[in-house]
């Protein structure tokens, strides 16, 4: 149910790193910046998702990602992703700062409140060098647009319990690749992520119901 739930939450063409269900694979540096160096490990994570195998030029996506915690409280990050669709694809690079206060004595009974900042540089393209029909609005070029963006997300964890809050793609920034009628400025997202794991003493098994929750 809820792997079903993840997918009813569509995407459109111009964000930045699609959400998927990437955050059910312990992945969830790739939405929220504040679980940079979260975890008591460093993490390197490749994932590569392929649509509609049998149609040509289908979307595509990859992405790289590598976290982990650098002192006591700091965490940074780093996120590589190339997004294909058709003609348009989309190429960029991210790099986070996070901060992590533990309110514990220690990581056994865990308590702690984290925050992160992403900033990014994103290239939007769009390969026209395959079209048949000449358009003079289009040109046959391969026209591009770069600009740049920011995530900001907080943390919290209490035992098995955790919840994530984060604001995607900040900054109203026009791209010149769109008709600003079409894109509007605003790409604002806001994220929530909650769940607890259910285990028992002595026991191979646990149960974790998580939620996600987009604007």
């Amino acid at each position: 149910i809820i792997l079903l739930l993840g997918y009813l939450f569509k995407i459109t063409a111009q964000e930045v790193i699609p959400v998927y269900s990437d955050y059910l694979t312990d992945n969830l540096y790739l939405l929220h910046p504040s679980m940079a160096g979260a975890s008591n490990y460093n993490k390197i994570r490749l994932t590569a998702r392929q649509q509609w195998f049998d149609v040509e030029d289908a979307p595509s996506l990859q992405t790289l990602s590598i976290h982990g915690r650098v002192r006591d409280k700091i965490g940074l990050g780093a996120i590589m992703f190339n997004d294909e669709n058709g003609n348009y694809s989309k190429r960029g690079f991210y790099g986070t700062f996070a901060y992590h206060l533990l309110m514990s004595r220690s990581e056994i009974d865990l308590n702690q409140l984290s925050f992160g900042i992403s900033g990014g540089i994103i290239q939007h393209s769009l390969d026209q060098s395959n079209f048949r029909d000449f358009d003079p609005l289009v040109g046959g070029n391969n026209p591009s647009d770069i600009y740049a963006n920011m995530d900001v997300g907080m943390s919290y964890y209490y035992h098995e319990f955790y919840a994530h809050a984060t604001i995607k793609n900040v900054m109203n920034i026009r791209r010149e690749l769109f008709y600003s009628d079409a894109v509007p400025n605003n790409q604002r997202k806001y994220l929530f992520s909650t769940g607890y794991l259910f285990s028992k003493n002595n026991s191979d098994w646990a149960y974790e119901p998580s939620i996600l929750l987009q604007l």
